[in-house]
């Protein structure tokens, strides 16, 4: 049968954060054997309510090449974890949370070539330190979607003013909510202690929701009377309309007219006579 075996470090004369380390092991490997219960309860006073557990990844891998590195703080980050040293990140202990250290602590190990540790401990310093810095790290991220969504707002009242109801741009915008969304949604995941910037996102998400869906009936409205026969609305055309190949004029005749050279019309236009062509094209036309 295996304890809790503890491991106390010697009591830090700084001013960083104290931690209380734990690792499973069997008795017969160390002499010291204390339950949690009966070491924890020496560093709490009495009637104190239960303290939130922390799940701590030390891990150490080789400088080179250095995309190994990058690649582990990228997956730390998705995880929702903040970094309290180099190569030193804290989660709040709970099963998901464990499982995704457990995977990152299996993957350093074995496809990077490095080593991982990862404890089970209690925080001892003042209280609400380390949520503060969860929700910091949170709030950063609410307040980037906050900015995306102000964007697509803006858009949807430009499109509106310039009445570009069609269904390529509805289809536009509906691809950039579910993009908004999903952000939202995986940044919300890892929100381990309600951020005060989330409510703000949610609304304004919210908000952009509700504008989407005026402007998709603004755009099916505009299809119906298309298909009932009225003109479609006017837009101001953002490059002039190309000359075509072959049909540019000179004195109301094509280009390419039979016996309209170069020569002909630099007569026909120094003379006032409009000359034998120009009389012959005009008997026909009358």
């Amino acid at each position: 049968m295996s304890r809790h075996v503890f491991l106390l470090p010697e009591p830090n004369r700084g001013s960083g954060p104290l931690f209380l380390p734990t690792l499973l092991t069997h008795e017969q490997e160390c002499g010291n054997r204390y339950t949690e219960r009966e070491f924890l309860s020496s560093f709490r006073t009495e009637g104190s309510a239960v303290a939130q557990s922390w799940l701590i990844l030390a891990y150490r891998v080789p400088s080179d090449p250095s995309r190994h590195r990058v690649q582990i703080w990228r997956k730390v980050k998705t995880a929702g974890a903040i970094f309290l040293q180099s190569a030193v990140c804290v989660l709040p202990a709970g099963r998901n949370q464990e499982q995704s250290f457990r995977k990152l602590r299996k993957e350093i190990e074995e496809a990077r070539g490095g080593q991982a540790y990862l404890f089970r401990c209690e925080y001892l310093g003042p209280p609400g330190v380390l949520e503060e810095l969860f929700n910091q790290g949170r709030d950063e991220e609410y307040v980037e979607i906050i900015h995306r969504c102000e964007e697509f707002l803006k858009e949807i009242e430009e499109e509106t003013g310039t009445e570009h109801f069609t269904f390529a741009e509805l289809e536009e915008n509906e691809e950039d909510l579910a993009k908004l969304e999903k952000w939202f949604g995986k940044v919300k995941k890892r929100d381990f202690f309600a951020a005060p910037k989330g409510t703000d996102a949610a609304r304004i998400l919210d908000a952009c929701r509700t504008s989407l869906a005026v402007f998709s009936d603004r755009v099916f409205s505009a299809d119906d009377r298309r298909m009932q026969g009225e003109a479609p609305e006017k837009r101001a055309r953002k490059y002039p309309r190309k000359r075509k190949k072959g049909v540019a004029l000179s004195g109301g005749f094509p280009r390419g007219q039979p016996g309209l050279g170069k020569s002909c019309r630099e007569e026909a236009k120094g003379s006032r006579d409009p000359g034998p062509v120009r009389r012959a094209f005009r008997r026909r036309t009358s």
